[in-house]
């Protein structure tokens, strides 16, 4: 399938779609699509948004993290690869979901750095004590949608 990268709607959802204080955010996902549900009380206002999801690993990367930010293991779970998703809903639950979705977001936007037959390596830099580390983020195809291998 091809089309427009989703990672750019994703991340400039308040900028383009108005918004005025939302105050929370609901995703519900399928296994062609997520719905991400705002509630836009500055304009008295429930948005619907549609997103995309496997059309890139950086769209499924900002889907995994929007996931999370509303604290929905279990859905967030399926941007996981088959092989990554119990040891992944092992250590959330130890860490407990806000605090495992407070390190996902910190993690920020990825950019794609390596791709070849049904495999993406993706890196996000983070500083840390003033120094910038590169971390990386390995994805599979799995029935045709990039899922998240490790990271």
């Amino acid at each position: 399938h091809s089309g427009p990268n989703p990672t750019r709607a994703i991340w400039e959802l308040g900028s383009s779609l108005g918004l005025n204080a939302p105050s929370a955010v609901a995703v519900v996902g399928s296994s062609a699509a997520s719905v991400l549900l705002i509630a836009d009380t500055g304009n008295n206002r429930i948005l619907k948004v549609s997103i995309p999801r496997g059309e890139s690993p950086e769209a499924v990367w900002s889907a995994f993290q929007l996931t999370m930010q509303s604290h929905q293991l279990e859905s967030a779970l399926t941007y996981l690869a088959a092989d990554a998703v119990e040891s992944h809903r092992d250590a959330f639950n130890r860490l407990g979901i806000a605090i495992a979705a407070q390190i996902i977001l910190e993690m920020g936007p990825i950019t794609e750095v390596e791709r070849s037959a049904g495999l993406a390596k993706c890196r996000f830099v983070r500083t840390i004590d003033g120094v910038g580390i590169t971390f990386f983020i390995s994805f599979i195809r799995e029935n045709g949608w990039w899922k998240i291998l490790e990271f």
